[in-house]
């Protein structure tokens, strides 16, 4: 009867030591996370992801090479697009930003400047302008005040007269915006242009270019979920979920 009631005696004591043990641990914060919740709240924080949360200037997104610069500025240009906003761009790094501008300018600046002179009717020289020509066509300033004033009335005569006569057939094909005049490279500009002055999102989706084409969408749009197919979307998604951001 002893005997019983010493192994009784012990059966307690251990049982009470090991519930001891339990509650001192979770007092002190040692039980461990359940790996379930982990994923869990990674899965949540993708599936509720909102990008303008991010704050890249602070983020250690761009260490060791989780992400390209180039893969953010494609992101953040497509943004823009979609914003008509360049100052969408000044969320990353004063370098990158200025990349990123460059490129929306390149792109997108220049472009809708251009059809929106010829459409107000408004003055074709302005330093934009003429600096946009320039980058776009490879014209020397004086040269470009008169293609913009040209392009301005839609004056076809001045694409015999050098320096336009080099290509004269894209040079008529942009004042008549006439596509079936030219081919490959030079008629995705005149698509593009085409794109941006009936603010046409059929028009963006046969540009062979497929970065200009989801470009142009957002911007006729004002879709910025477009900007989602971007590669960059994706990978910026990804690491900040992994990241423990919720």
């Amino acid at each position: 009867m002893i005997k019983y009631a010493l192994i009784l005696f012990l059966l307690v004591a251990l049982t009470f030591s090991g519930f001891s043990t339990v509650l001192s641990q979770q007092d002190k914060g040692e039980t461990k996370e359940n790996p379930q919740s982990a994923v869990f709240n990674k899965q949540a924080c993708m599936d509720n992801f909102n990008v303008s949360e991010v704050d890249f200037l602070n983020s250690s997104m761009l260490e060791n090479n989780k992400i390209s610069k180039n893969t953010l500025q494609e992101f953040f240009t497509c943004v823009a697009s979609a914003k008509n906003d360049p100052a969408q761009c000044d969320k990353l790094s004063p370098q990158d930003a200025q990349l990123c501008r460059a490129s929306y300018d390149e792109e997108l600046g220049f472009a809708w400047k251009l059809v929106s002179m010829r459409n107000a009717q408004s003055p074709s020289s302005s330093p934009e302008l003429v600096n946009g020509c320039v980058g776009a066509f490879g014209y020397d300033k004086k040269a470009c005040v008169q293609f913009l004033e040209a392009f301005k009335k839609g004056d076809q005569a001045i694409c015999n007269s050098a320096p336009f006569n080099k290509n004269s057939n894209k040079c008529q094909a942009i004042m008549t915006l006439n596509e079936g005049a030219v081919s490959g490279r030079d008629r995705d500009t005149v698509v593009y242009f085409n794109a941006l002055n009936n603010l046409s999102a059929s028009d963006c989706k046969r540009l062979s270019n497929k970065g200009l084409a989801r470009n142009c969408e957002a911007f006729v749009t004002g879709n910025e979920k477009i900007c989602q197919q971007c590669e960059g979307y994706n990978k910026i998604r990804e690491i900040y979920c992994s990241e423990g951001n919720e």
